[in-house]
């Protein structure tokens, strides 16, 4: 059917005094035409009581608005903003672009290979944004991008891009840099894990530096000593990273976060980095390739974040959201990456 989108006031509330959660609700309509009964998905709005909504969604229409809905949650306001190419065969570049968006403390926002979406320029008028940091080669954001954002008022634009994915994952690794000598490591084939761990990563201010199956990148290699990394957190199992790559970033410690598959994986990092990440908010997206793109500007929210699938909740998320103290959870993206039944099973399970 139609999904249509209207702004009311909810001020339902249940018998203990609760806000009555999002979700899908079984709603009668009377009127003098007649009677119309059927289910809605309740989301926050913008003027929501505190508290109001445990769980919520955050998307646009498309991607782009999407990202700034993403954008606007994780930096409000601000002078600078980090571009990436929505384009499939170029998201790698929006996987590592997190920790560069929370270090500068600007929200990733996804724009057309040759050129700013009407919704990301608006955004960025209204921002009254300065300075952009572009993610990618030109061929990723040719410089028909670089040109539209001068005209929207950014007087300072930056481009961090190499020959390839890895010396692009590189090139930002080395404009974040490593405070803690430490990093994150993943696959630039295989990129839902990149998505499980953007978030950490730029909570914790570890850059994202990238590996093929079977072995390190000299680019990889250098920028790791260059950054003076003595430690590395690598996500993804062998089938996607193997036992001589691991090995081969040679350093004092190089500890694998896995799981049997993508979604088991994204469950491992929640689990290992809850501790110093926190859970008060957290971020589920699906995990499926074709929906990677919704969670990219979440990374630079700096939070945890769980994939599933879009009809459902894997067990390992389902594990995970019922033993954290989950304060709040966000849903990236629309009904068609997250059904509006599956954000009501997350939200049953963060609150059990």
């Amino acid at each position: 059917g139609t999904t249509n989108r209207i702004s009311a006031a909810w001020d339902l509330k249940t018998t203990t005094g609760e806000w009555a959660p999002p979700g899908v609700y079984r709603v009668t309509y009377a009127s003098d035409n007649g009677t119309w009964t059927g289910d809605i998905e309740v989301l926050p709005g913008v003027d929501s009581p505190e508290g109001a909504c445990s769980t919520s969604r955050i998307a646009g229409g498309d991607r782009y608005s999407t990202s700034v809905a993403e954008g606007r949650t994780a930096f409000p306001t601000g002078s600078s903003v980090v571009i990436v190419s929505g384009a499939q065969e170029n998201l790698v570049d929006g996987l590592v672009a997190g920790p560069l968006g929370f270090a500068k403390k600007a929200p990733v926002l996804v724009v057309a290979p040759t050129g700013v979406p009407t919704v990301v320029a608006n955004d960025i008028k209204a921002r009254a944004a300065t300075t952009a940091w572009i993610v990618g080669g030109t061929g990723a954001v040719t410089p028909a991008v670089e040109t539209q954002l001068r005209s929207l008022g950014v007087t300072a634009v930056n481009r961090r891009s190499g020959t390839d994915r890895y010396a692009t994952a590189a090139a930002v690794a080395r404009e974040v840099k490593a405070p803690s000598k430490a990093v994150i490591v993943a696959s630039g084939l295989s990129l839902a894990d990149a998505v499980a761990a953007s978030g950490p990563a730029a909570r914790l201010n570890r850059p994202i530096l990238l590996v093929s199956k079977d072995s390190v990148p000299a680019v990889t290699a250098s920028t790791l000593k260059l950054l003076s990394v003595t430690a590395a957190t690598v996500v993804g199992g062998p089938g996607v990273i193997s036992e001589r790559a691991r090995l081969g970033l040679k350093l004092a410690s190089a500890t694998r976060v896995a799981g049997v598959d993508r979604f088991a994986t994204a469950a491992e990092i929640t689990r290992v980095f809850s501790p110093s990440v926190g859970t008060g908010t957290m971020a589920v997206a699906s995990g499926l390739d074709s929906n990677l793109v919704d969670a990219l500007a979440g990374g630079a929210m700096g939070r945890l974040t769980l994939l599933i699938k879009p009809t459902s909740v894997p067990a390992p998320a389902l594990v995970q959201l019922r033993a954290k103290a989950v304060g709040q959870v966000h849903v990236l993206g629309g009904t068609g990456a997250v059904s509006t039944a599956t954000l009501r099973a997350v939200h049953t399970a963060s609150i059990s």
